[in-house]
């Protein structure tokens, strides 16, 4: 009020219409004096009204009601700030409150307190020296570094929940303990039973390798039974792919051809070559393609592929070696004379490393006679110059269902099988070796075919033998004949078990 005064009574200083303003505006607030009263005896809700509506009330009723909006304004913020001075002064008193009894409360039960933090460090304490964990260290370590078996037994025997994560090798490591060092047999089983409870390899490979290996082969019977399909399942779960080639023999010998093939072709190329796993695999392989065992016809060019791989790098049995050489005979089929010689450069090593007691024995060495008779035969007449050969000589000729290559006697226009020779079969996928007048063998003969072999004294085209050995599909009849049956002998299945008497 003082300013617009000022300036109003010195109006010559200012603009005019300044001036005016100022003198209109000491009118308005003049006149408000007189309404003040009035103003406060009107709401606020009204009030605010008025102040909303200026063009509708006079100026000096305007700014009567816009001061006493004011001071209930101030009013209410004098109020907002005594409430909340008195809140907190109330949350002061309330926090030392708690503060206080909290104090008396530690000074009454600190004790309590201290007494219940030493009892947990005990338990905790009392827990670990009493885990599986601490146990399962304490066994090892017993085992690795001071050889302290009874140690290690007590330790390892403490852990008994088959769910902790050291249960499977705490089991494994006493199977070891008992097997090896106090040798009881009965009990080192019970512990890798137990090591393998959750069948998983993970917790322990080593147990699961035992295990599958005894369950293969049947070591540790009556305590751990022999199973060839538990076996199989057990190394095809392994995460290892030479143990998922063990399942190979393992299906093999449980006569399961197809699963053997697969498991087989699956996991052949994830293994070295010169492991002795893959070999043992590979022979079983050859066998089942030998023989066409997998529900497929025979495939001995895969077969004798095979057998060569599996002997390159650990060697194979006596069976396996004339196995083979009965491939390397069918493999004239191609009409390679050297097969004829390797045949027998392999019946020979079955007949050396067979055993005294092995009944097939003579039949490699019969075999080899067989077969190095014809080579020689034909390398005999290689040496000769063609001018100065005569018949009998090596030579060949075809006739309705094959052919003939060895030496032969001239009688023209025909030519006619005389002494050593082969008899090849394309269509019948057969090769016969003999010693031979015309059509006819005149002592033992050998024929291999693509389902297996013949070995005996052979008479004429038909092959029948007399006496000697029939190989159907790797079963085998030795014993003596008439035509295809045998009259007295024995029979044995691929897997060399006796399964018929005569």
């Amino acid at each position: 009020m003082e300013k617009l005064q000022e300036i109003v009574a010195n109006a010559e200083t200012y603009n005019p219409d300044l001036v005016q303003k100022c003198q209109t505006e000491i009118e308005i607030r003049t006149k408000a004096v007189g309404l003040a009263a009035k103003a406060e005896n009107t709401a606020e809700e009204e009030l605010k009204r008025i102040v909303a509506e200026p063009m509708t009330y006079a100026p000096e009723w305007i700014y009567a009601c816009e001061l006493q909006l004011a001071k209930i304004q101030q009013i209410k913020n004098a109020e907002e700030k005594k409430r909340r001075e008195e809140a907190r002064l109330k949350a002061e008193a309330e926090a030392a409150q708690k503060k206080a009894e909290r104090e008396a409360w530690w000074k009454k039960n600190c004790r309590f307190v201290y007494a219940g933090i030493a009892a947990s460090v005990a338990l905790i304490l009392v827990l670990y020296f009493t885990s599986n964990g601490w146990h399962h260290k304490q066994g090892i370590k017993a085992v690795s570094e001071k050889n302290n078996i009874e140690k290690a037994i007590k330790h390892l025997s403490k852990i008994k929940n088959s769910k902790s994560e050291v249960y499977a090798d705490a089991q494994y490591n006493l199977f070891l303990i008992n097997l090896n060092d106090q040798r009881d047999t009965a009990e080192a089983c019970k512990n890798l039973r137990n090591a393998v409870c959750n069948n998983n390899w993970m917790e322990s490979v080593g147990a699961y390798t035992y295990y599958a290996r005894y369950k293969a082969d049947g070591a540790m019977e009556p305590y751990i039974s022999k199973d060839l399909s538990v076996a199989a399942d057990l190394y095809l779960e392994s995460p290892y792919y030479e143990d998922k080639l063990c399942a190979v023999e393992c299906l093999f010998n449980d006569k399961k051809y197809d699963k053997a093939v697969d498991a087989f072709e699956r996991n052949r190329f994830q293994v070295d070559s010169d492991n002795q796993t893959l070999a043992i695999a590979q022979r079983c392989a050859a066998l089942v393609y030998r023989y066409g065992l997998h529900s497929n016809e025979p495939d001995w060019k895969t077969a004798l592929d095979y057998f060569k791989k599996s002997f390159e790098y650990h060697g194979g049995t006596a069976e396996d070696y004339a196995e083979y050489g009965d491939l390397l005979v069918l493999s004239y089929l191609n009409g390679n004379i050297y097969d004829i010689k390797h045949a027998a450069e392999y019946y020979e090593k079955a007949y050396f490393l067979a055993a005294a007691d092995n009944v097939f024995k003579q039949s490699y060495k019969d075999r080899h006679d067989i077969a190095a008779a014809v080579y020689g035969a034909y390398e005999a007449d290689s040496k000769i110059p063609y001018y100065e050969k005569t018949y009998p000589k090596w030579d060949s000729y075809t006739f309705s269902i094959g052919s003939y290559h060895g030496m032969t006697r001239h009688s023209y226009p025909n030519r006619y099988a005389k002494g050593w020779g082969i008899f090849k079969f394309d269509e019948a996928k057969e090769i016969r070796l003999s010693k031979w007048n015309d059509g006819d063998a005149t002592g033992m003969t050998l024929s291999v075919s693509a389902n297996g072999y013949r070995l005996g004294e052979g008479y004429g085209p038909s092959g029948h033998i007399k006496k000697g050995i029939i190989n159907w599909k790797g079963n085998k009849e030795i014993g003596t004949f008439d035509k295809w049956t045998m009259t007295k002998g024995v029979e044995y299945n691929i897997h060399g078990k006796v399964i018929n008497r005569k």
